[in-house]
């Protein structure tokens, strides 16, 4: 009984933290930067910690959450037909309950224009005083389908 109370409070869990990732790419694809920038200062609701880090293939040096949204919102400016879509998510709840796993396969188009291919993140969240937030976001381009190239 206490094992399977344990995974129900833990499925909630998964659900909502797999709702706020998606809401970060929601936000992206629907340009709504204002929105994106808020979500690290929209306490309770909070979603990017204080110390969040970003680090991606192909980057010389980690990045804030102000650097990240700055960039995101960049990328879409100079290419306005950029889309990225979850294709699917794989959650693992680790540390007690303290720490989550949150694996992204993702395929963005747009960039460069005509270009399709898939990405992969993995978002780090840690609870901090009762409340979820992401710490890191690691994330690696992947090879391919490269249509257009």
């Amino acid at each position: 009984m206490e094992a399977e109370k344990s995974k129900d409070k833990n499925a909630a869990l998964i659900e909502d933290l797999e709702a706020r990732t998606r809401r970060q790419f929601d936000l992206v694809n629907n340009r709504d930067f204002a929105a994106f920038r808020d979500l690290q200062n929209s306490s309770p609701t909070t979603h990017f910690g204080s110390d969040f880090q970003v680090d991606v293939d192909g980057m010389d040096a980690s990045l804030t959450y102000p650097e990240f949204c700055a960039l995101v919102q960049d990328l879409c400016e100079a290419f306005p037909d950029y889309t990225a879509a979850i294709t699917k998510l794989s959650t693992e709840i680790v540390d007690d309950a303290e720490t989550a796993i949150i694996a992204v396969e993702f395929e963005h188009s747009g960039w460069p224009p005509g270009v399709r291919r898939r990405s992969f993140v993995i978002h780090t969240w840690k609870r901090r005083e009762g409340h979820w937030v992401c710490i890191h976001h690691g994330g690696v381009r992947g090879g391919g389908p490269f249509d257009g190239i």
